[in-house]
């Protein structure tokens, strides 16, 4: 199953797969969703605030309004799915950025959040268990300053994560599932599917590589982006999504 998660108009991402396990966006997946995007911490003064959307994109007249001259900064990515699952980050110096002194940040002129020093990131506010899952990840890469950068992982072992070897993106479930994804700065659509027993790996919606793998988490924490241990990635990250036991987890 490949979704193109590129798709913002009626009918929305999770209108189509509405049991998501966990789905985040810069962009609105559900109509009739009524909560909020991100909330926000300015630098000015550390006040924080939530923005939702306008039709289904971000409120950034709003955001900017409440942000002014300053920079923005991502304390919670709130959940789309309706399970409550948001991701989070309370230390301010690992807070994913979102407005550069009083701009936008974009990613092909969409807005994006960032992740430029290390350890920036977010963790799910609760623990994910499955046997199967679908995760997509539409991000940006612009540098790297170890020899492993993670994308995203669950905490704990095998340690399943997608990350980047010397030279491509590679997938961990305790042992490595490689890839020909060549590392590179230009926008990814990386997604990946385990059924229980095969997992294939997809680059822009094209299959890449498969493996029999066991890719089953259980009760672990989700990181994503700069959070993870010791491994660090410089991006810009618009989407996630994850299923699993046909739900999906969407990062957008």
């Amino acid at each position: 199953m490949i979704i193109n998660p590129y798709i913002f108009s009626p009918p929305l991402l999770l209108d189509t797969y509405p049991s998501a396990a966990g789905a985040y966006s810069i962009r609105k997946l559900r109509t009739a969703y009524t909560g909020n995007c991100v909330r926000v911490r300015r630098s000015s003064d550390n006040a924080e605030s939530d923005f939702g959307f306008v039709g289904s994109d971000l409120d950034t007249a709003s955001l900017l309004s409440f942000v002014g001259a300053n920079n923005g900064f991502v304390t919670t990515w709130y959940d789309q799915s309706g399970n409550i699952n948001n991701l989070v980050q309370t230390t301010a110096a690992r807070q994913p950025q979102i407005v550069s002194a009083g701009s936008i940040l974009t990613l092909n002129s969409k807005t994006s959040l960032r992740c430029q020093t290390v350890l920036q990131g977010f963790q799910s506010s609760s623990n994910f268990t499955f046997s199967q899952c679908y995760i997509a990840t539409v991000f940006n890469r612009t540098g790297r300053i170890n020899t492993t950068d993670t994308l995203w992982a669950f905490n704990g072992l095998p340690y399943n994560q997608l990350y980047s070897s010397a030279t491509n993106w590679s997938l961990f479930y305790g042992g490595a599932l490689n890839t020909t994804i060549p590392l590179s700065t230009a926008q990814k659509l990386i997604s990946q599917n385990y059924d229980n027993v095969t997992t294939y790996i997809y680059d822009n919606s094209t299959l890449n590589s498969q493996a029999n793998t066991n890719f089953t988490v259980t009760n672990l924490q989700l990181d994503v982006m700069a959070f993870f241990a010791f491994n660090f990635i410089f991006n810009s990250i618009s989407f996630i999504f994850l299923l699993l036991h046909n739900m999906f987890l969407f990062f957008l």
